[in-house]
């Protein structure tokens, strides 16, 4: 089945679960280079076991997965459409255990304050991978990253890579960086 949000957002509450098997979840959420708006709001769980959820408005996220929210991807994809979006914004927890996640000019997560990432497997494709912008923990023990930035690690974020395959390809600058790690990150 399809849920379309041409307008609205998908609000899921604390000590809420989405389970999505199949089918897709789409809007087009946008705002403004200051205030960024989200197709779905998670302050619960969402698991991905197939299916899509995507979004195509400019500057938004396609989940906003907030402090007490969890994200587990296992098969399906996780999208953003449209420039200057994310797939997710993630302030809590989110495994990738499959699936892919993918931005067509952006980043695929974008990890801020204390938010942890856990990648065991599946893809991400976009202008910048993961995007770790402050003390946020990344674990990647598999998987792909396909990114101009595969990691962009910022202040006193902790990456640990055990076993990935970051490729990075030249981007609208031509820069090119497997891994960047900047200030007091540490890898």
């Amino acid at each position: 089945g399809v849920m379309s949000f041409p307008a609205n957002k998908l609000l899921n509450n604390e000590n809420a679960i989405i389970t999505l098997k199949n089918g897709t979840i789409s809007g087009s959420i946008g705002g403004t280079d200051k205030t960024f708006e989200s197709l779905v709001i998670n302050n619960g769980r969402i698991v991905v076991d197939g299916g899509t959820i995507t979004s195509d408005g400019k500057y938004s996220y396609t989940i906003k997965n907030e402090k007490n929210g969890e994200i587990t991807l296992n098969e399906g994809n996780i999208a953003s459409a449209a420039n200057s979006n994310h797939s997710i914004y993630n302030i809590g927890n989110v495994t990738v255990n499959g699936g892919t996640i993918t931005s067509s000019n952006s980043t695929g997560i974008y990890n801020v304050e204390d938010g942890n990432i856990t990648m065991n497997a599946g893809t991400i494709t976009a202008y910048c991978g993961i995007y770790n912008t402050s003390k946020g923990n990344v674990t990647i023990t598999g998987g792909n990253i396909n990114a101009s930035y595969g990691i962009d690690n910022r202040n006193t974020g902790k990456v640990k890579v055990e076993r990935n395959q970051i490729t990075s390809k030249s981007g609208n600058s031509g820069s090119r960086y497997g891994i960047y790690n900047y200030s007091t990150g540490m890898i």
